[in-house]
C-alpha cells in the first residue's frame, strides 16, 4: 500500500498561497500563483523520460536560500534543497512544491550533459525552454532528434503544459 495516495484526490491547498485549491490529478498546479506540486514518484519519472534514464540520479542538496514552505498535505514545514541547483521544497512523505518556472527549470537541467572529449565533440547538450514551447540549441539538436530525446522532452513538457489551467 502507498501511503502517499490518498493525498492525490483529497482537496489540498497551494502551499505558497495557502488559500487556493490546487487543481485534481497527479501533479497539481496553482492557477494563483502557478506553482506546481508533484508526488516525488511523479518527478522522477519524468526525469527518466527527459533523460532515458531507467533510474536517473536525482542529486538533492540543502540550502538555506528560503525558508521551507509547509507541505500542502500533512502542513509540517518541507525542507528546503537545492534541485539542479533549483531551490526546491520537499516534504519525503509527500512530493515536492516548485514555484512558478522551477518544474520546467528542472526538468530543462535535468537533460544538460557535459560533453566528453571522447565524443568527439566540445559543446554542451542543451535543452531550453522558452515561454510555452521547447528550443534545442547548440550542436546537440541533430543528436537529440535522432536519438529520441527530444520527442521524450516534448511529450513530458506537454502533459504538464496541459495539465496546467491558465
Amino acid at each position: 500500500m502507498h501511503h502517499a495516495a490518498p493525498f492525490r484526490t483529497a482537496t489540498i491547498h497551494c502551499p505558497r498561497c495557502r488559500t487556493v485549491a490546487l487543481t485534481d490529478g497527479d501533479m497539481r498546479h496553482c492557477i494563483q500563483c502557478k506553482g506546481s506540486w508533484v508526488p516525488e514518484e511523479t518527478l522522477h519519472a519524468h526525469i527518466s523520460a527527459m533523460t532515458s534514464e531507467v533510474k536517473p540520479v536525482i542529486d538533492w542538496s540543502v540550502t538555506h536560500k528560503r525558508v521551507g514552505l509547509p507541505c500542502a498535505a500533512c502542513k509540517h514545514t518541507m525542507e528546503t534543497l537545492l534541485l539542479f541547483d533549483i531551490p526546491v521544497d520537499r516534504c519525503h512523505s509527500h512530493g515536492v512544491w516548485f514555484d512558478k518556472d522551477e518544474l520546467a527549470e528542472v526538468l530543462r537541467r535535468s537533460t544538460v550533459k557535459p560533453r566528453t572529449e571522447s565524443d568527439g565533440s566540445t559543446g554542451l547538450a542543451v535543452a531550453e525552454v522558452a515561454g510555452d514551447g521547447l528550443v534545442v540549441v547548440g550542436e546537440v539538436a541533430l543528436e537529440a532528434a535522432s536519438s529520441g530525446i527530444l520527442e521524450g522532452v516534448l511529450e513530458v513538457l506537454g502533459g504538464i503544459f496541459s495539465a496546467i489551467d491558465f
